[in-house]
């Protein structure tokens, strides 16, 4: 069981040591101490946590980043076409130009995505500043997870959609594709994490247009009926709080357990009414959870 205080130099050296960990670069003494550390600590386990979520994050899309089939073909080129070498060195100067020139694409991709990460991330915080502390926590798995984020040219099979959610929550698949308009496509459904919280999150598109339908746990305090903005409006005794910032618009409502929310680039009033049409059948289905 994870304790929240731990000895400030053991959580220093674990937190200078988190990417050698991560990738089974220590000797196996040194990896148990720290295993040992991260399950006794919950402040670095959240860090180890983070850490990896990135690490994959960054790997992943970077491993959707195609070298163009042509590169090899255009560097040879060009070094046939440069000052006469001896024969001896063309083809050696030729691979290891090629290899310098993919390696340093690579290289130049990866310090691109990361710039585009931290440029999310200042995004995000520019336009959170604008609206309500709840209406945050839609609109970051929104961005993150929808918004910037690269699409097949045709969504996936249902079938696999529905096995990614599991059968614990697949049940809300039929419930949204019957309350979307029609002409949204389902691209996407799975359980994702963002700023440490765990969603339930369907993405349907309609050409350039996104919709997302996240659902997440209240944290203790959390809830509309605080205050922090009134209704838009109520529909079977169901309170729907409406916000939007730039081109988002993001509606809410909640239960005893979670916040649900639609976020989109639609108009507010048609974003709205997709949320008033979800609001009743998933609530019933939140409260069978």
């Amino acid at each position: 069981m994870k304790v929240t205080r731990t000895d400030g130099h053991q959580c220093r050296q674990a937190q200078r040591q988190i990417d050698a960990y991560i990738d089974s670069e220590l000797l196996v003494e040194s990896s148990l101490d720290l295993q040992e550390h991260f399950e006794r600590c919950a402040e670095c386990s959240r860090s180890l946590e983070a850490r990896k979520e990135m690490r994959d994050r960054l790997r992943s899309a970077a491993r959707e980043v195609a070298v163009p089939f042509y590169l090899d073909t255009r560097i040879r080129a060009r070094v046939r076409a440069t000052r006469p070498q001896p024969l001896w060195m063309r083809p050696w100067l030729a691979a290891s130009v090629a290899v310098v020139c993919v390696g340093f694409f690579a290289a130049w991709q990866v310090v691109k995505l990361q710039s585009a990460v931290r440029s999310q991330e200042n995004h995000l915080a520019g336009m959170s500043a604008r609206i309500g502390t709840l209406m945050r926590i839609g609109l970051a798995d929104h961005l993150h997870c929808s918004v910037f984020r690269k699409y097949p040219d045709q969504p996936p099979a249902l079938a696999d959609l529905t096995a990614t959610m599991g059968p614990r929550y697949a049940g809300m698949i039929p419930i949204a594709m019957q309350h979307v308009p029609p002409d949204f496509r389902l691209y996407m459904a799975h359980i994702c994490r963002d700023h440490r919280r765990t969603f339930l999150h369907l993405t349907f598109r309609r050409r350039q247009q996104v919709l997302s339908l996240a659902i997440v746990r209240k944290k203790e305090g959390e809830s509309f009926a605080a205050g922090e903005l009134p209704p838009a409006l109520s529909r079977a005794g169901i309170a729907v709080y409406a916000a939007g910032v730039q081109n988002f618009q993001i509606a809410a409502f909640e239960n005893a357990e979670y916040l649900v929310y639609t976020i989109s680039d639609l108009p507010r009033t048609d974003n709205l009414n997709v949320m008033v049409a979800l609001a009743s059948p998933l609530h019933t289905f939140l409260e069978s959870l």
